[in-house]
């Protein structure tokens, strides 16, 4: 399997090394154990795979015997490790302005595989959703709240918090500390994250807010994106584009191109230039996540060719057959047997 196309900011592991040091736990060894390079964790240009990630934080839960090691870790770890756009944030006007923030250089901290704004008069609605290669591993889901909970915090007052909070991971025990932290009742295996709040916190101003500051940590950002834009290559973001459209069935080239913001034929062409075709990428998109869904889970087929893009299971089988010269049954009953997962 290729791996997750979803990435996060590697400088992440300076904090978590500083966390883990008190508890004993080798970092060194986990990352080892995991394949994961140390040296990543060294540079604030490194990016770590989302999913690579996910699986350090849950190694790192085992060994701490702590089912709360990542929301705790959220709560302690230095959030000014993201950089600019940490700064930039919390030095917006507003909550709406910081908003534009994040949705533009989300890349280049934790990128998320969906973010959105709706507004409906009085209400407004923040939807939010993680790569799907670690849709059901919990602490980085737990990571990622609080995280991002502390990211937004300036912006909200005692008295005027969340209204309502959806959230797609599995009841915790603890859940209790959610609606401490959020400060609103929170609940879990919703088909979607959200946050319902009122409108008017989009706009109210931020009392930490400087205008000077805020456009110079903006330039840092376009900067640093700019680096980052030069060595990323344009694989990486048609990946991300596919796995998050498979859900709404098979993406076309030009669903994918207007998700980035370029015409068909541009993207036609960079691919072609980089030796790639958007067909070839599309195909191969599908098998890591589909190998991916057969490994990790006991989903059934017929939600796993839903998940991939297929239009139905009998199409799935087919091609799938082609990709492993095994039904996928098969194929799944030989991954979690090579894996110990059965």
């Amino acid at each position: 399997m290729r791996n997750d196309p979803y990435l996060v900011s590697a400088v992440l592991g300076v904090e978590l090394e500083k966390y883990c040091r008190p508890l004993g736990i080798d970092l060194s060894a986990a990352c080892s154990r995991l394949n994961i390079d140390k040296k990543v964790f060294t540079t604030m240009s490194g990016r770590l795979p989302c999913l690579q990630f996910a699986r350090l934080l849950e190694e790192l839960a085992v060994l701490a015997d702590d089912p709360l090691f990542s929301f705790k870790f959220g709560l302690q770890c230095d959030i000014g490790a993201y950089g600019p756009v940490f700064h930039c944030i919390q030095r917006a006007k507003n909550l709406r302005s910081a908003w534009d923030v994040i949705v533009k250089f989300r890349h280049l901290g934790f990128n998320f595989a969906k973010l959105d704004l709706i507004t409906d008069g009085s209400t407004s609605k923040i939807l939010w959703g993680l790569s799907p290669y670690v849709s059901d591993m919990p602490q980085i889901f737990d990571y990622s709240v609080v995280v991002a909970n502390r990211m937004y915090q300036v912006f909200r007052e005692p008295n005027n918090d969340f209204l309502q909070v959806h959230l797609t991971r599995t009841t915790p025990k603890d859940r209790c500390l959610f609606e401490a932290l959020l400060n609103v009742k929170v609940e879990f295996e919703r088909p979607e994250n959200s946050v319902i709040l009122p409108t008017a916190l989009l706009d109210k101003p931020n009392p930490n807010a400087d205008r000077m500051l805020f456009s110079y940590m903006k330039l840092q950002c376009e900067a640093v994106d700019k680096i980052y834009e030069l060595s990323r290559p344009i694989e990486v973001d048609v990946r991300s584009a596919i796995l998050n459209a498979l859900h709404q069935g098979e993406p076309s080239l030009e669903h994918v191109a207007a998700s980035l913001a370029k015409s068909p034929r541009s993207l036609q062409r960079q691919l072609g230039a980089n030796g790639l075709s958007f067909s070839h990428l599309l195909d191969d998109v599908r098998k890591d996540y589909a190998t991916h869904l057969l490994c990790n889970n006991t989903n059934s087929i017929e939600k796993i060719s839903e998940l991939v893009g297929f239009k139905s299971a009998s199409v799935f089988s087919r091609v799938a057959t082609e990709w492993y010269s095994e039904s996928p049954t098969s194929h799944r009953k030989k991954l979690r047997q090579q894996f110990g997962f059965d």
